[in-house]
């Protein structure tokens, strides 16, 4: 079988599908050449917004259906906090058998220059976002893997089909999801750390500087992704010049648009000063504690995607 080179997958929940419309035309603009095949994993975009998406690249939407039919085990945090579509990153392996490459990209960023030079940071195996400790992710420590590794993050990942096993690599994610479900705090994040031990594979460290720069960091304008991670996005709070531009060519365009809140002048500036602190007037307590392990330069802060 002859392998296609590049497919540039997403995973999302249908209420953002102008967030990826956002991508998709900043990908058209700075990198208009670099895939083979645009592949969505969804959860019911609707056909009028998939067809709107088609004009801007021909993509292949992927229904995904979360495996684990009994979540009763799960914390319900798991998908208060990430939704189930968090998860089909996982199936980025499978995709190994037709593609060369596989780039998974989070749909919360902004593309402002070419991204091709990610594939230059990998020749074999696994390329992933430099991160913080590897128990981080945990709310308390597994058994037989070293939780004390610098780890890796999740939202920029570069596959090769030089990773051994990775026809094996889907079912066990899962699997390990559903063992290991009360002791982690950044689930697939978690997952794919451990999974990294497991299958002896050494991942290539894509510059956090470069790739995953939060708007309010000094870097920003020289980054070539910016990446809202915290809870804050852009389109609820940092309205960034281009991700704007994007978002009203979308617009123009006829598709569905962002109708949620947005941020106060208050909430906005907590989020320079304090990023990623909860409401204060709706959760005063985590608000303090946060602030106070934010003070003490707790690292733990810092690595939610």
């Amino acid at each position: 079988m002859n392998k296609k080179n590049l497919a540039i997958v997403f995973g999302i929940t249908s209420n953002i599908t102008f967030a990826l419309a956002n991508v998709l035309i900043g990908l058209k603009k700075h990198s208009p050449n670099l895939a083979d095949e645009i592949i969505i994993y969804h959860d019911g975009i609707k056909e009028k917004d998939q067809n709107l998406l088609n004009t801007i690249f021909p993509c292949r939407f992927l229904f995904y259906e979360f495996p684990i039919k009994d979540k009763s085990d799960f914390d319900p945090f798991f998908f208060d906090q990430f939704s189930s579509m968090a998860y089909s990153r996982f199936e980025c392996f499978k995709l190994l058998d037709e593609f060369k490459k596989v780039m998974w990209l989070d749909v919360d960023i902004l593309i402002q220059k070419d991204i091709s030079s990610l594939l230059n940071l990998t020749n074999d195996g696994i390329g992933m976002l430099e991160g913080g400790f590897i128990k981080h992710n945990f709310k308390e420590p597994i058994q037989g893997f070293n939780m004390e590794k610098i780890g890796f993050m999740t939202g920029t990942i570069i596959f090769t089909d030089e990773i051994k096993d990775y026809n094996r690599i889907t079912d066990w994610c899962y699997e390990k999801l559903l063992e290991y479900s009360q002791s982690l705090y950044l689930p697939d994040q978690a997952i794919f750390n451990i999974m990294l031990e497991e299958f002896n594979l050494e991942a290539k460290g894509i510059d956090k500087k470069v790739y995953c720069v939060h708007p309010i960091e000094k870097e920003v304008k020289e980054a070539v992704i910016v990446h809202a991670y915290r809870p804050k996005k852009f389109w609820d709070c940092f309205r960034m010049k281009e991700w704007v531009k994007n978002d009203k060519i979308w617009n123009k365009m006829g598709g569905t648009s962002y109708k949620g809140k947005k941020c106060s002048f208050l909430i906005r500036w907590l989020e320079y000063h304090f990023p990623g602190s909860p409401n204060p007037f709706k959760k005063p307590r985590p608000f303090v504690k946060f602030v106070w392990k934010m003070i003490f330069n707790n690292p733990y802060l810092y690595y939610h995607h």
